[in-house]
């Protein structure tokens, strides 16, 4: 294995001898704590010609990661769970945002869970979910903040209309923000998944897509008719992972041939982002947050990210803890002493 230094010249380390980060869920995919770390680096950069403070702090974002190893998971002996480390917080930092997803994705799985057996425990069939993208037109940056107002308005007035507050027994939102790399803009949007009753899609409070997109337009205030996709939830996590996803995706924005036009759109997101809430529960979802006493799912612990205690392994106080350093270099998390073997 290569790595370029700081210096240009080529340093070659041995890979075998290498005790890399290998954290994998319980899917089976590699946690992409290198990538995450490696994009937060690399922004920091051109974010620091306009916000230095934040940028120093997305630049020291888990510099080291704490874990101890789970021998007793039959299924995958020595898995790692992490017990601790420094997250800088910064609104549009990729590891941060990729935290807040695992913690959003984990709180709405166990509110669905949740919901079902309060549902069940009555003698009521679960609730059928309603996936709804409400879109408006790209904005350029200077009108961002204002078009973030305005969709964000909208759907408060949306949710309150009679005909909407009708079916919707509750519902899980995010608000995402895209940028086009060609055309300079950005694309706000707001993914919502709606807790309805299992005889809405057959019955006659159902609303079809016609009706949703007029409802959306004159929610939002607009003078044209908006995209809007609305589909019944499929019966696997797909839909749930798209409402509880990034807030940014930092592919989108991640130039390294054009550190001026990476320093203008960090510097737009920073600015917008900032003291906003891009995820929210309400209705029966909210209710249900509250009585799992969950915490929230912007500015709570990004450690814990999920509500399983099997996630947090069988760790005791006589468990090893081992740290992983981010080493620039290579661009990976090494651990500096080889482990035990077991």
């Amino acid at each position: 294995m290569q790595y370029i230094t700081p210096d240009g010249e080529r340093q070659e380390i041995d890979a075998e001898k290498l005790n890399v980060l290998h954290d994998v869920s319980r899917n089976g995919r590699a946690a992409p704590w290198h990538k995450h770390k490696a994009a937060a680096s690399l922004l920091a950069i051109p974010l620091s010609w306009s916000h230095p403070e934040q940028a120093a702090r997305m630049a020291n974002c888990a510099e080291r990661l704490t874990f101890t190893r789970d021998w007793s998971d039959t299924d995958r002996p020595g898995r790692v769970h992490l017990v601790h480390a420094w997250f800088c917080r910064v609104r549009i930092c990729p590891m941060c945002q990729w935290r807040r997803s695992l913690k959003m994705y984990g709180q709405a799985k166990e509110i669905i869970r949740y919901l079902d057996a309060q549902r069940s425990a009555h003698g009521h069939a679960p609730y059928k979910w309603a996936f709804v993208t409400l879109s408006i037109k790209n904005v350029p940056g200077e009108d961002l903040a204002a078009a973030l107002d305005q969709i964000q308005a909208g759907w408060q007035r949306l949710i309150r209309r009679a005909r909407v507050k009708k079916i919707a027994k509750g519902y899980i939102k995010s608000l995402e923000i895209t940028y086009n790399r060609q055309r300079d803009d950005y694309h706000p949007h707001i993914h919502v998944m709606i807790a309805v009753n299992p005889s809405y899609f057959t019955g006659r409070d159902y609303i079809p897509h016609a009706e949703w997109r007029q409802l959306w337009q004159e929610s939002a205030r607009l003078n044209y008719a908006p995209q809007v996709n609305v589909k019944r939830k499929k019966g696997d996590n797909a839909d749930l992972a798209e409402v509880t996803k990034y807030m940014t995706k930092a592919s989108d924005y991640l130039m390294p041939y054009d550190l001026d036009a990476m320093a203008e759109v960090t510097s737009t997101l920073q600015d917008v982002c900032a003291k906003r809430r891009f995820a929210s529960f309400g209705g029966c979802c909210a209710d249900a947050h509250r009585a799992l006493m969950l915490d929230d799912p912007e500015e709570g612990d990004l450690i814990h990210t999920s509500t399983d205690p099997t996630e947090f392994g069988d760790a005791s106080e006589e468990d090893p803890e081992w740290v992983w350093s981010w080493c620039p270099g290579p661009r990976l998390y090494i651990c500096p002493r080889p482990e035990p073997e077991r």
